[in-house]
């Protein structure tokens, strides 16, 4: 078993009252989302890097595209532009 999924399995434990109905995934995105304190931007970020480490680049590159829109114009992270953005990176993984 890797390290990785001994937290996982662990995590599950302490956050779960039935660990059997959690997935591994769902443990994973909760402990990410824990690790960047609940930032949307840096949860992001993580999940550009797991793209790219899966060699899914267009995606990942539409994702921080996204990150970069949202970056530059904080007032305005909900525009339509960063929607499409980030809606391409989703339906690319259909």
């Amino acid at each position: 078993m890797s390290e990785l999924q001994a937290l996982i399995d662990a995590s599950k434990v302490e956050s779960f009252t039935d660990p059997s109905k959690a997935s591994d995934t769902e443990m994973l995105g909760i402990l990410v989302a824990r690790h960047c304190e609940w930032t949307g931007i840096e949860i992001l970020k993580v999940a550009v890097e797991a793209l790219q480490d899966a060699n899914f680049h267009t995606m990942a590159c539409a994702i921080e595209e996204g990150i970069e829109s949202i970056e530059n114009n904080p007032q305005d992270d909900a525009s339509v532009e960063t929607r499409q953005l980030l809606q391409s990176a989703l339906d690319s993984l259909k």
